[in-house]
């Protein structure tokens, strides 16, 4: 996962960072996977794949083919802190719906 810039203020006032996400599936069969945070309560993804919807959510589900890497956008958006430490930390979570078990984690 590589994080674009810092961070842009969107018109509404929301804080949002964009990361490159590279999956893959090294199985013989297609996955149904899931993708989500954790560690910012009010955090909200949207990816720029078609079939994953273009409106900010909870989580991304989405099927990965067989032997297949999936690469795109995930857009990260939470509302702004007025703390004097405004950095919000977060982990990214990848979880096999089959299995319902996360994979390695990524925290940023």
């Amino acid at each position: 996962m590589e994080r674009g810039p810092l961070f842009t203020t969107l018109p509404d006032g929301d804080i949002r960072n964009t990361y490159n996400v590279y999956i893959a599936n090294k199985a013989l069969k297609v996955k149904d996977i899931c993708l989500e945070t954790r560690g910012v309560t009010d955090a909200l993804i949207k990816s720029n794949m078609m079939h994953m919807g273009n409106t900010y959510q909870k989580k991304l589900c989405f099927p990965i083919e067989a032997d297949l890497e999936n690469r795109f956008k995930v857009f990260v958006k939470t509302k702004p802190d007025t703390s004097v430490d405004s950095e919000k930390k977060f982990t990214f979570i990848v979880r096999d719906i089959e299995s319902d078990k996360p994979r390695p984690q990524i925290l940023f």
